[in-house]
């Protein structure tokens, strides 16, 4: 009986440490598509413009958004140092174009087309939940750095067409997302979650025509995710 209970605990004990040895990996890289849902500031969809008039020219001021659905794609490579836990450095860029028509106010009937670039790192930590089987929960936490955000809006009036606005900066905030990794084979896996980013800022459009139109917004949102992941 002894020698049963000895056998039964040096199997346990390699199965354990043999699952230990199979989740532990250096290094890891993800690739995913992120889908922006409507609270990103890329696919908002109303707009509230209230028209003014400056030279004969008929311009516009107000809530801006609507940039359209945005699929951006998304790399995050990570380091584990212990335990499926580890540092993990992301990448994915927001470019999108939307054409939006504001109905006729006043005297006019404007055309508008409004362009985003955003361009995010993100530097934080990524973990996975253990699990003997083949689901794992993921997470990751961490700061949202966008070095230098572009946006456009391009107006078509009537009457004339007003030269750009522009509004540029550089803007920090934090990330959050989670989800489900899926073995498929080996270290190749399937993974689907969602990501939370909040990017908090303060938009000056301007021109070359001295119109300034200003707006506090995010320029985050909620995305969901899905992707691959291998580790090494």
């Amino acid at each position: 009986m002894k020698t049963k209970l000895t056998i039964l605990a040096i199997l346990f004990s390699l199965a354990v440490a043999n699952a230990q040895t199979e989740k532990f990996k250096h290094f890891e890289i993800d690739a995913s598509v992120n889908f922006w849902t409507p609270s990103a500031l890329h696919l908002k969809a109303t707009n509230t413009f209230t028209q003014f008039k400056i030279d004969d020219n008929y311009y516009n001021s107000g809530s801006v958004s609507g940039y359209g659905t945005s699929l951006a794609p998304i790399i995050h490579i990570t380091y584990n140092f212990k335990n499926d836990l580890g540092l993990s450095l992301g990448f994915y860029p927001v470019l999108a174009v939307n054409e939006l028509n504001v109905k006729k106010t006043d005297s006019t009937f404007s055309n508008f087309e409004n362009n985003a670039s955003i361009i995010n790192f993100t530097l934080g930590l990524n973990g996975n939940i253990p699990s003997p089987s083949v689901l794992k929960l993921y997470y990751g936490f961490g700061v949202n750095f966008v070095p230098n955000y572009n946006l456009i809006i391009h107006m078509v009036t009537e009457n004339s067409a007003p030269s750009d606005l522009d509004a540029n900066n550089l803007a920090l905030g934090f990330y959050l997302n989670s989800g489900i990794k899926i073995k498929l084979f080996k270290s190749f896996s399937f993974r689907t979650g969602f990501e939370y980013s909040f990017i908090p800022a303060e938009l000056e459009y301007t021109n070359s025509e001295g119109v300034t139109m200003q707006e506090k917004t995010n320029l985050g949102g909620i995305g969901l995710q899905a992707g691959f992941s291998i580790a090494f």
